[in-house]
């Protein structure tokens, strides 16, 4: 792993699947808890060092979309938005940061119709709006865990 990379896992399931793969240095991954908490484990990061932070886990499908999308744009209900310095893969598209859970199948299609966005998360505007503040490099990378059809 690049030296002063970490990467923000919002749950512990997300944290498993990083770690599982090699090339991931295990003291650099670490479990921020969801919503507004991800700036708490970003802070800490920073204190220790970072200099590019991920934010690595799941998210909502608004839209039919690819299991996972390069993350082009965040942006949040208030029509802030930020464009990640790091973006990887097929897409981009754009992810909505809301403070609530997105569970039924009406809800991401008003959602998408309103904003634009393929995902949506409780963490990547709280993220992005701290990354960008500090001008850090970042990124986010989602893999859809639950469609636009699916109820959560």
């Amino acid at each position: 792993m690049n030296d002063g990379l970490y990467i923000l896992c919002p749950l512990e399931i997300e944290a498993k699947a990083v770690l599982s793969l090699d090339a991931v240095d295990s003291t650099r991954v670490m479990i921020s808890g969801p919503g507004s908490a991800v700036i708490t484990s970003a802070e800490h990061a920073v204190a220790e060092g970072a200099r590019t932070l991920l934010l690595v886990g799941f998210a909502a499908g608004l839209v039919p979309t690819l299991d996972a999308p390069a993350v082009g744009e965040v942006v949040d209900e208030e029509g802030r938005f930020w464009r990640p310095t790091i973006r990887a893969g097929p897409g981009p598209v754009r992810l909505l940061g809301v403070d609530r859970i997105i569970s039924t199948p009406r809800d991401k299609a008003s959602l998408a119709e309103q904003t634009g966005a393929a995902l949506a998360d409780c963490e990547s505007h709280h993220f992005a709006e701290f990354c960008a503040s500090r001008q850090l490099d970042w990124g986010v990378v989602r893999a859809v865990s639950d469609g636009p059809a699916d109820a959560l």
